[in-house]
C-alpha cells in the first residue's frame, strides 16, 4: 500500500503542478494584455 500511497501522491504533485502552470500563463497573458493597451 505504500507504493500505492507514492504513486497517488505522485499524480497530485503533478496535478498541482499543471493547476500553476495554467494560472501562471493566464497571468503572463494579462501582463502581456495590459502592456499592449
Amino acid at each position: 500500500s505504500m507504493a500505492f500511497f507514492l504513486l497517488n501522491e505522485e499524480v497530485v504533485l503533478t496535478q498541482w503542478l499543471g493547476i500553476l502552470l495554467i494560472i501562471a500563463a493566464i497571468v503572463i497573458m494579462n501582463i502581456n494584455f495590459k502592456k499592449t493597451k
